[in-house]
C-alpha cells in the first residue's frame, strides 16, 4: 500500500468513526439523558451538559499524554475501548432511571475524549506534520453533533439499537484499517507557561458550555439556516487543515480568528 494510499485510508476510517462517536453521545445526551433529568428541573439538564463537556473535553489532555507514553502500537486498543465505553453509555441511558442517566453521561464522555485523542494521534501520526488529514477528520464531528442535537425533538425509542450497530461498524473499521508501524513512547513535560494554557482552555470549556445552553440562537428553528451553519462548520474545519498547510498554521489561526471576531460582532441583533 503506498504512503498516500495508507494515509487516506486511516484519514476516512478516523472521520467516520469520529461522525458516529459525536452522533452517538450527542444523542444520548439530547435525546435521553436531557429530556429525563429536565423533569427534576432545569438546572439538572443543565448540570449534565457541563458535566459531559467538560469531561470530554478536558480529559483530551491527560487522555493523550497517556497515549503518546503507551506509543501508536496501543492505539487500536484505545480505540476499540472508546467504542466499548461510548455503547455502554448509550446502553444506559436506554435503561432509564436517573443513576443509569449519570452512567450515560459519564460513559459517553469518556469514550469521546478516548476517541478523539486515538483519532488524533493516528491521524497526525501519519501525515507527516501536514493538517489538512487532520481537518477532514475532525470535521466530520461537527455533522454528528449536528444530527445528534436533533435527537431533541426526536423520539429516542428505537435510536439505541442503530447507535450500537453504528458502533460496532466502527470498530470493525478500525480493526480493518492499517496498523501503526510506530511503538516508541513520548512523555510529556509542560512549563508555567504549559500550565497556564491548560487553565484557559479548561475555562473556555466551560465557558463555551454555559454560553451555548444560556444564549438564544433563532436561527436553529430554521432548518435552512442551521443546515446551512453547520455545513459551513464541517467546510471550515476542512478547509482549514488545508489552509494551514498553503498559508502556515499561525497565521491561519490568525486570520480565521480575526474574521470570526469581526463577524461576531453584530451577533447580538442578528
Amino acid at each position: 500500500m503506498s504512503r498516500i494510499s495508507r494515509i487516506s485510508r486511516i484519514t476516512c476510517v478516523y472521520a467516520f468513526c469520529h461522525w458516529v462517536v459525536d452522533l452517538a453521545c450527542i444523542t444520548t445526551l439530547m435525546g435521553a439523558v436531557v429530556p429525563q433529568v429536565r423533569q427534576a428541573g432545569l438546572e439538572f439538564a443543565v448540570l449534565a451538559v457541563l458535566m459531559y463537556d467538560m469531561l470530554a473535553f478536558c480529559l483530551q489532555l491527560p487522555v493523550g499524554a497517556l497515549l503518546d507514553v503507551w506509543g501508536r502500537r496501543q492505539s487500536q486498543r484505545a480505540a476499540m475501548a472508546s467504542f466499548a465505553l461510548a455503547a455502554m453509555g448509550v446502553s444506559a441511558a436506554w435503561m432509564g432511571g436517573t443513576p443509569a442517566m449519570v452512567a450515560a453521561v459519564v460513559l459517553v464522555a469518556l469514550g469521546n475524549a478516548l476517541f478523539h485523542c486515538v483519532g488524533g494521534v493516528e491521524v497526525l501520526g501519519e501525515s507527516d506534520g501536514r493538517a489538512a488529514p487532520s481537518g477532514m477528520f475532525i470535521a466530520t464531528g461537527a455533522l454528528g453533533v449536528f444530527l445528534g442535537g436533533l435527537s431533541a425533538f426526536t423520539s429516542w425509542v428505537g435510536t439505541p439499537p442503530l447507535l450500537l450497530a453504528l458502533l460496532v461498524a466502527c470498530a470493525a473499521a478500525v480493526l480493518h484499517a492499517p496498523s501503526s508501524d510506530a511503538s516508541e513512547g513520548l512523555s510529556l513535560s509542560l512549563d508555567q507557561r504549559g500550565w497556564l494554557a491548560v487553565a484557559l482552555l479548561a475555562v473556555t470549556v466551560a465557558l463555551r458550555s454555559y454560553t451555548g445552553m444560556v444564549m438564544a440562537f433563532p436561527w436553529k428553528a430554521a432548518p435552512t439556516l442551521a443546515l446551512a451553519a453547520v455545513c459551513a462548520v464541517v467546510a471550515g474545519k476542512a478547509v482549514g487543515g488545508v489552509a494551514a498547510d498553503a498559508l502556515d498554521a499561525p497565521l491561519t489561526s490568525a486570520l480565521s480568528l480575526g474574521l470570526a471576531a469581526l463577524l461576531f460582532l453584530p451577533s447580538w441583533t442578528s
